[in-house]
């Protein structure tokens, strides 16, 4: 039975956190641009907060497919199809029904 390896492990436990913080920072930064007078009172900053949450999208989408194909790399080591795999994480609830929906079967 192969393993991930310690590198692979550490990424896939990491992640989702990473994508927790970067969820959170967005919906922070949504809240912000939802101010109406924001851009008139300070352009700048409406320009930042904008550049942010581009780049944090960006940053996002990134560690959740990184998420995903390792989880799809374990999964497949540990003997279960991607078909399983793909209806558990819909059920669990342990990533985003979207990313089931956006890789599907490959």
């Amino acid at each position: 039975k192969q393993r991930l390896g310690y590198k692979r492990e550490r990424q896939l436990a990491e992640l989702p956190k990473k994508i927790e913080a970067l969820q959170k920072e967005m919906a922070a930064i949504n809240e912000s641009l939802a101010d109406a007078t924001l851009y008139s009172r300070d352009p700048k900053a409406f320009a930042a907060k904008s550049g942010r949450l581009a780049a944090a999208q960006s940053e996002l989408d990134a560690a959740e497919t990184e998420w995903l194909e390792l989880e799809m790399l374990r999964e497949e080591l540990g003997g279960r199809s991607r078909s399983a795999l793909l209806a558990g994480l819909d059920e669990s609830k342990q990533f985003p029904v979207e990313a089931v929906r956006v890789f599907g079967e490959r």
